[in-house]
Protein backbone atom coordinates (compact mmCIF):
# COMPACT_ATOMS: atom_id res chain seq x y z
CA UNK A 1 0.00 0.00 0.00
CA UNK A 2 1.18 3.41 -0.65
CA UNK A 3 -0.39 6.65 1.01
CA UNK A 4 0.35 10.22 0.08
CA UNK A 5 1.05 11.73 3.21
CA UNK A 6 0.60 15.06 2.37
CA UNK A 7 -3.06 13.73 1.96
CA UNK A 8 -3.48 13.40 5.71
CA UNK A 9 -2.61 15.47 8.60
CA UNK A 10 -0.97 12.94 10.39
CA UNK A 11 -0.19 9.20 10.52
CA UNK A 12 -1.66 8.94 13.90
CA UNK A 13 -4.88 10.95 13.00
CA UNK A 14 -8.03 9.03 12.81
CA UNK A 15 -9.05 9.67 9.31
CA UNK A 16 -5.70 7.83 8.12
CA UNK A 17 -5.75 4.69 10.38
CA UNK A 18 -9.44 4.19 9.66
CA UNK A 19 -9.94 5.69 6.16
CA UNK A 20 -7.22 4.79 4.46
CA UNK A 21 -5.41 1.69 6.64
CA UNK A 22 -7.94 -0.62 8.10
CA UNK A 23 -10.18 0.06 4.69
CA UNK A 24 -7.09 -0.98 2.70
CA UNK A 25 -6.07 -3.77 5.39
CA UNK A 26 -9.81 -5.28 4.80
CA UNK A 27 -9.19 -5.67 1.37
CA UNK A 28 -5.91 -7.62 1.84
CA UNK A 29 -7.20 -9.77 3.66
CA UNK A 30 -10.38 -10.11 1.59
CA UNK A 31 -8.19 -11.00 -1.30
CA UNK A 32 -6.21 -13.98 0.66
CA UNK A 33 -8.95 -15.11 2.36
CA UNK A 34 -12.06 -14.46 0.02
CA UNK A 35 -10.60 -14.85 -3.77
CA UNK A 36 -14.09 -14.83 -5.62
CA UNK A 37 -15.27 -11.64 -3.54
CA UNK A 38 -16.75 -8.99 -6.38
CA UNK A 39 -15.43 -5.67 -6.69
CA UNK A 40 -18.74 -4.39 -5.25
CA UNK A 41 -18.30 -7.16 -1.84
CA UNK A 42 -14.59 -5.60 -0.79
CA UNK A 43 -15.84 -2.33 -0.84
CA UNK A 44 -19.24 -3.19 1.25
CA UNK A 45 -16.81 -5.14 3.19
CA UNK A 46 -14.23 -1.72 3.26
CA UNK A 47 -17.06 0.20 4.84
CA UNK A 48 -18.31 -1.69 7.29
CA UNK A 49 -14.44 -1.67 8.62
CA UNK A 50 -14.60 2.24 8.51
CA UNK A 51 -17.83 2.16 10.54
CA UNK A 52 -16.58 -0.42 13.40
CA UNK A 53 -13.41 1.06 13.90
CA UNK A 54 -14.39 5.03 13.54
CA UNK A 55 -14.51 6.29 17.09
CA UNK A 56 -15.01 9.90 15.54
CA UNK A 57 -18.73 10.76 13.96
CA UNK A 58 -16.40 12.83 11.71
CA UNK A 59 -15.17 9.65 9.94
CA UNK A 60 -18.35 9.25 8.08
CA UNK A 61 -16.99 7.57 4.72
CA UNK A 62 -17.83 8.99 1.66
CA UNK A 63 -21.28 10.96 2.83
CA UNK A 64 -20.64 13.56 0.30
CA UNK A 65 -20.89 10.88 -2.03
CA UNK A 66 -23.72 9.47 -0.89
CA UNK A 67 -25.52 13.31 -0.69
CA UNK A 68 -24.59 13.96 -4.45
CA UNK A 69 -26.14 10.95 -5.74
CA UNK A 70 -28.76 11.01 -3.69
CA UNK A 71 -29.58 14.73 -4.73
CA UNK A 72 -29.66 13.90 -8.25
CA UNK A 73 -31.46 10.44 -8.20
CA UNK A 74 -28.44 8.72 -9.62
CA UNK A 75 -27.88 5.28 -8.96
CA UNK A 76 -24.22 5.27 -8.45
CA UNK A 77 -22.02 3.31 -10.73
CA UNK A 78 -18.66 3.53 -9.17
CA UNK A 79 -17.93 0.95 -6.35
CA UNK A 80 -16.83 2.94 -3.99
CA UNK A 81 -19.75 5.51 -4.19
CA UNK A 82 -22.40 2.40 -4.87
CA UNK A 83 -21.31 0.96 -1.34
CA UNK A 84 -21.63 4.01 0.42
CA UNK A 85 -24.97 4.76 -1.09
CA UNK A 86 -26.26 1.10 0.07
CA UNK A 87 -24.91 1.82 3.25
Amino acid sequence: MFAVVPAYKSLDDETFLVRFLAHETQHFADKHNFRKLEPWEMEYRGKLTELTQAVSPRIRPYNASVRIAVRSKIQPTHTRISMSFRI
